[in-house]
């Protein structure tokens, strides 16, 4: 038995939880797969997982000097503002 083997931790799919299935929309956020809560956009069909969205709106308030507002603007451009 080889201990240095390491397993990928798997989510309730089966599958390693980045991983993306036919059909599944993936996050413009994170490019995770879009699960149970998500934020849909105005202007398009994209998606994020409500979670990473709410850690990068958290980001852009409690570093405003970074670079965090200038993605959700280029997000809220792309994609129209969060419904």
């Amino acid at each position: 038995m080889n201990f240095f083997l390491q397993a990928l931790p798997l989510d309730d799919r089966q599958l390693f939880e980045s991983s993306l299935q036919h059909g599944e929309t993936p996050c413009v956020v994170t490019g995770y797969p879009v699960r149970k809560q998500l934020v849909s956009f105005s202007k398009s069909n994209l998606q994020a997982n409500k979670d990473a969205w709410a850690k990068l709106n958290m980001g852009a308030k409690m570093s405003p000097e970074s670079n965090v507002a200038s993605a959700i603007s280029f997000i809220t451009k792309w994609c129209g503002p969060p419904n």
